[in-house]
């Protein structure tokens, strides 16, 4: 399984970020479902900054716990495609898939430092 390193996983969530913002337009979605994806796109902006992936802005957020939260985000989105936006089928589809991408990206991702290949478990988690 590939593992993707923090610094990887810091410009997929930006990524993330900019292809939230454009979801709504390019995927028309409801009213509604358009101001969960921006409500969204905000908080996963937030988080990004203020998670401590080595070399990040603002080092608030341990790596362990932005990862914890996307698993808890993923399933959440998943949830809501077939409870409150199951009578979209635009909102259903785009709030499954992503749900099921932040799920693969969580599973892709080393949130262990201990566990990075190439990494001295003894000395302290930072990339520099």
């Amino acid at each position: 399984m590939i593992l993707l390193s923090p610094r990887i996983h810091m410009f997929i969530d930006f990524i993330a970020i900019v292809f939230l913002v454009l979801s709504p337009t390019l995927f028309d979605l409801s009213y509604f479902g358009s101001q969960l994806v921006y409500g969204l796109a905000i908080i996963h902006f937030a988080l990004t900054v203020f998670t401590d992936f080595g070399k990040g802005i603002i080092k608030l957020i341990p790596f362990s716990v932005h990862g914890l939260i996307e698993l808890l985000v993923s399933l959440t989105l998943v949830i809501l495609s077939f409870t409150v936006l199951k009578h979209n089928p635009n909102d259903h589809a785009f709030f499954l898939q992503f749900g099921i991408a932040v799920f693969l990206l969580w599973l892709a991702t080393t949130y262990d430092p201990n566990k990075r290949k190439g990494k001295n478990p003894l000395k302290p988690y930072r990339e520099y």
